[in-house]
């Protein structure tokens, strides 16, 4: 047998290299496949999670009122605006998390776009904004999402 594997040795370095590109080729495309499929499980579990938050805030129409129907000069219970301020923390806490996600690489642009838009509309909200300015933004984020944030309301 040395004798063949002597005479057809450049044949077979070709088809190793030829099989070792595929082999490499077919674990990329894996390792994409996959990567989708963890941005796409992440995404999902996001949206899904801010449904839920965003749900929660229907649950009290004080709450609901107080931030998303806000009229400047009206007298708000201080209860109501108390919890409603533990939302807007469960909501900016969230919101800093998603941010967490895009800055690690899990989520892509075309996401990103959305998720953005999201963030800003939720923070040029008045009794949000107002909150942010005066508690917010001393808080324990990240100076990018701090910055992200600056970015909305100018």
């Amino acid at each position: 047998m040395p004798g063949f594997f002597e005479k057809y040795e450049k044949v077979i370095s070709g088809v190793v290299g030829v099989l070792t590109f595929c082999s490499v080729f077919i674990a990329a495309w894996q390792l994409r496949q996959a990567s989708k499929q963890i941005e796409a499980s992440t995404i999902y579990q996001i949206q899904k999670d801010g449904r839920q938050l965003l749900g929660s805030l229907n649950q009290d129409s004080s709450i609901f009122n107080y931030i998303y129907k806000y009229k400047d000069g009206t007298k708000y219970n201080q209860d109501v605006v108390s919890r409603a301020e533990r939302k807007i923390v469960e909501l900016t806490q969230y919101f800093s998390s998603v941010f967490n996600q895009r800055r690690n690489g899990i989520i892509s642009d075309p996401y990103w776009t959305t998720f953005n838009e999201e963030i800003c509309h939720f923070f040029r909200i008045k009794p949000v904004t107002r909150f942010w300015e005066e508690r917010g933004k001393s808080g324990q984020y990240s100076d990018d999402f701090k910055t992200l944030i600056r970015s909305c309301l100018n």
